[in-house]
Formats: C-alpha cells, structure tokens, sequence
C-alpha cells in the first residue's frame, strides 16, 4: 500500500508551505499523484491548496525510496501563528495504470506550525 502525509506546516511571514512525504507501494510506482490539502484549526480552514507530484521508482533490489512534495507557497493567513497546532488533512489520488483508474489515499493529522528556515 502507498503512503504518504503532511509532514510539516511551514510559515514564513507572508507566505505557508505545506511540506509532505510519501513511499509508494510496487505497483504504484512512477504514477502521477494530485494532492489536495486543507490546514484548519477549530474546525475553519486556514489554508487549503494542491499539488501535482509523481510517486519515485525503485532501483532492484531496493525498494522505492520514501521522498518528499512541497506545495507551492501560499499566502499565510493572520490566523496561522507559527507554534500553534493545527489539522493537516490531505486527499492523494493516485493516477493508476494496470488496472486503469485511480487509487485514493486520505489522511489527517495534528501537527505544529513550524518556521520557515531562510
């Protein structure tokens, strides 16, 4: 089974970077994965945006490696302050071959909101 989740909340102070990672699983490799993401807190919605990827490949013997997909930035609103917790919630759909169709993954989970590193 792929996996992938938000990893980090970042806010520099105009702008929020949604970072996230993801391993595929065989048969999903080298397929194209669209992200939706939504950061909310209290139940509003802070940020929401997505994000076009591709799952990595694997190199035999080894497996494919976990990597990481950066959202593109988005205007940080007022309300997110940088170590306040958040919801990070996000729908992968995975773009499939063999059967053709699609394969969805969908996640949520609490996570600090970090400063952006220059």
């Amino acid at each position: 089974m792929s996996l992938s989740q938000i990893i980090k909340v970042l806010v520099s102070e105009d702008e929020v970077t949604v970072v996230g990672k993801h391993t595929p699983s065989p048969e999903h490799e080298g397929s194209p994965v669209h992200y939706y993401y939504v950061v909310s807190k209290d139940g509003a919605a802070l940020t929401r945006g997505d994000v076009d990827t591709v799952f990595p490949r694997s190199t035999p013997p080894d497996p494919a490696p976990e990597t990481s997909w950066v959202a593109p930035a988005k205007p940080r609103p007022q309300e997110l302050k940088e170590g306040m917790t958040v919801l990070a919630t996000a729908l992968g759909v995975i773009e499939t071959e063999s059967p053709p169709g699609f394969h969805t993954l969908l996640w949520s989970q609490e996570l600090p909101v970090t400063a952006m590193e220059d």
